[in-house]
């Protein structure tokens, strides 16, 4: 019994231990990328590309065709010299013939090794677009996430404020019950205490909206009672970008160059060799009118000498869409350094404003309870006194939400520079 006992009590511990385990930051980016629904296109895209492989691995396969054909014609090869004992057929005016036809290619000047780099390239190229569009995705999972901390601290803050009001409410009435105080007084902080508990609604309503967009972005049940953990990020020090939109760029010009060799192989020289093999009237003997079989075998070699500089002009094309390529590099290099430069200052803005927010909320701190103490002792007015405690309370959320714009700040650059 004991031992059932037990079993029932770690399992419990294990349940809870998931239950309050925290949902960070890298596993919702990474929980996003799993399950975001371009994510799949990598599996078609892999399976495009084997197919299409397999089909260029056929053409050193032989390419066999069944031919049939009957026909009439108007006139036939005649031998109109009379040769005494040898008398000659008359061949027939309609002929019919059935054959295959047999190409096995000897070498096609390194054309299937060249397409099979080609598509190899196409599917990199491919692969990599997916994953830019996935290192899109971090951004809005980012937001999600950062949104939902921030009004998680201003719900906090609030909650703070209201048991401070709770805490002065029934100092007030014992307070007023002693004559000290005045009913109005009382009133003023039960108004206020309303107010308070609708902006903590508010506040929750947009929070819970935050954390549905995050559960949808992840696939994964996120609710108010999930924690979410802080994160603490490092801005990144790396002097290069190592954003995957680069390394598609590289993938693309590395896509023309195996096009432009392959325009190279086009031009080789193509060995293959053939037959025929059939049954039919006539055979080969055209003198001979019977139906009968037939064959023949050989080589052939086939070169486009001139091709009017068609494939100059095509590598003149692949040449411009480089260019084309290391242009939109520069600009996407450039665009970043603008908005990294940017971002930078604004996190050096940020870091002064939550030095002198916290300033700013030791000196709140200190006004709030020298006013409650003059509350206490009928000094001034719950008004006087609630106008200190506001200011309290929107000094600590401004520096907490502060404290998040630096994090979404820092994640903003770190994303920005690919990390």
């Amino acid at each position: 019994m004991k031992y059932y006992i037990a079993i029932i009590l770690t399992m419990t511990a294990w349940i809870l231990q998931a239950q309050v385990e925290p949902v960070t930051l890298p596993r919702c980016r990474e929980l996003a990328r799993e399950n975001y629904p371009v994510l799949r296109q990598k599996e078609i895209l892999q399976s495009l590309s084997e197919l299409k492989t397999a089909n260029l691995g056929t053409s050193y396969l032989p390419q066999v065709d069944l031919n049939g054909q009957a026909t009439y014609q108007s006139d036939v090869t005649k031998v109109d010299i009379p040769l005494p004992g040898i008398t000659i057929p008359q061949l027939s005016k309609d002929h019919f013939k059935v054959y295959l036809d047999v190409k096995q290619t000897i070498w096609d000047g390194g054309i299937t090794a060249a397409r099979r780099e080609v598509e190899s390239a196409l599917l990199d190229a491919g692969l990599k677009e997916v994953d830019v569009e996935l290192f899109q995705l971090q951004a809005r999972v980012d937001e999600a996430y950062l949104t939902s901390l921030i009004l998680q601290q201003n719900r906090r803050q609030l909650e703070q404020t209201k048991e401070t009001l709770q805490q002065r409410l029934s100092e007030l009435e014992s307070a007023f019950r002693n004559g000290v105080t005045e009913a109005s007084n009382i009133d003023q902080l039960q108004a206020e205490l309303l107010l308070v508990g609708q902006k903590m609604a508010e506040v929750e309503t947009a929070r819970t909206t935050a954390l549905s967009v995050l559960s949808l972005l992840t696939a994964t049940e996120i609710t108010p009672a999930t924690p979410l953990e802080l994160p603490q990020p490092e801005q990144a020090v790396q002097p290069s970008f190592a954003r995957p939109e680069f390394d598609l760029f590289s993938l693309k010009s590395q896509q023309l160059k195996k096009q432009e060799s392959l325009l190279d192989k086009n031009r080789n020289p193509k060995l293959f060799g053939f037959g025929q093999a059939g049954y039919g009237r006539p055979g080969l003997n055209m003198l001979k009118n019977d139906f009968e079989p037939w064959y023949l075998v050989g080589l052939g070699v086939k070169w486009n000498v001139f091709d009017w500089k068609s494939t100059q002009r095509e590598k003149q094309m692949l040449q411009l869409q480089q260019s084309v390529i290391e242009t939109r590099r520069a600009e996407l290099e450039l665009n970043l350094s603008i908005l990294l430069s940017r971002q930078q200052k604004l996190i050096d803005q940020l870091k002064e404003l939550i030095a002198g927010d916290q300033e700013l909320v030791m000196l709140r701190e200190k006004i709030s309870r020298a006013s409650a103490a003059k509350l206490e002792h009928g000094t001034i007015t719950s008004s006087g006194y609630l106008l200190d405690l506001n200011a309290e309370t929107a000094a600590k959320i401004n520096l907490e939400t502060r404290k998040m714009k630096l994090i979404e700040a820092i994640l903003t650059y770190n994303t920005l520079k690919g990390f």
